[in-house]
């Protein structure tokens, strides 16, 4: 919620006054301040015009000699929020509507609690969210859960190069560590990393404003026989199917050369760095590759 809180006012006429906690008032500097009376607080011809507007986040409020002011702070969420800002935002970048029965299944919780979820979310206008027709995120809902996948990729980096996590471990521990909400913790975590732009699993990492590269990826099954792409990215973020990428030595970056594909299963046969190695479809479809010319 939006509260009130304690801060520094520039009077009309430039000096700084310490204020109250919670409001404040600077007087004008032409005459000796008063406060209103009674008779003026009271509706009538004798009550002072008052104005009010926001500016950087302070609502200002306006009588002759005074500025009144409370300063709102930035919205604050819960991890329950956050996740499901994410999880919108997931379904957005699939292109498919994020309903929800789509929302329930990605957070393994019940549409009726979805529900509830959305109109809160809507409230704090960080959803865009009609019942039947899904919910999509708002300009600053966007920008939220683009910070949260941020914090996320970049935990994940720090996991696997710095403390020797493994590709197929980080998801459950970044998943705890993306709701800290110092930004400039996260600040030097980017800066320590030296700015990585791609988390161990190949998904682009935003930057402080929400930006990040898009690569040209396919699925390794769309390549034909002598043609060869980079391996850059997986469809697949599970547990399982990294750990079998593992097993067969499969990693991010090396290239993969298709030279024969089977008619009957769609199987591929592929040389990467030399070796040849033999690929179902399945697996294929979640290896995303940068074809190579």
């Amino acid at each position: 919620m939006r509260r009130a809180c304690g801060s520094t006012v520039r009077s009309p006429s430039h000096t700084l006054e310490p204020l109250p906690r919670g409001w404040g008032v600077a007087p004008s500097a032409r005459s000796t301040p008063t406060l209103p009376t009674r008779a003026q607080q009271d509706v009538g011809k004798d009550t002072p015009k008052k104005t009010s507007k926001n500016i950087n986040n302070l609502n200002y409020y306006t009588l002759p000699k005074y500025v009144f002011f409370i300063y709102l702070n930035p919205i604050m969420l819960t991890a329950t929020e956050e996740n499901y800002l994410k999880a919108i935002y997931k379904c957005e970048m699939a292109h498919t509507v994020a309903t929800t029965n789509q929302l329930a299944e990605l957070l393994h919780t019940t549409a009726a609690s979805v529900t509830d979820m959305l109109k809160k979310l809507c409230e704090k206008n960080l959803v865009i969210y009609t019942k039947y027709q899904g919910a999509s995120l708002s300009e600053e809902g966007k920008k939220i859960a683009l910070q949260i996948i941020r914090k996320h990729r970049l935990w994940e980096v720090f996991l696997v190069e710095k403390l020797g996590y493994t590709w197929d471990t980080v998801h459950p521990i970044a998943e705890q560590l993306e709701h800290i909400q110092s930004e400039d913790l996260v600040d030097k975590l980017d800066k320590f990393l030296n700015y990585p732009q791609f988390d161990p699993h190949g998904d682009p990492i935003p930057n402080a404003q929400g930006k990040f590269i898009v690569q040209p990826q396919c699925p390794l099954s769309q390549l034909k026989p002598n043609e060869k792409g980079s391996f850059t990215g997986v469809a697949n973020h599970s547990p399982e199917f990294l750990r079998y990428l593992n097993k067969i030595n499969l990693k991010l970056g090396d290239i993969c050369e298709v030279y024969e594909v089977n008619e009957f299963d769609k199987s591929i046969l592929l040389h990467v760095n030399s070796t040849k190695l033999s690929l179902s479809e399945v697996t294929a479809k979640n290896i995303l590759v940068c074809i190579l010319k």
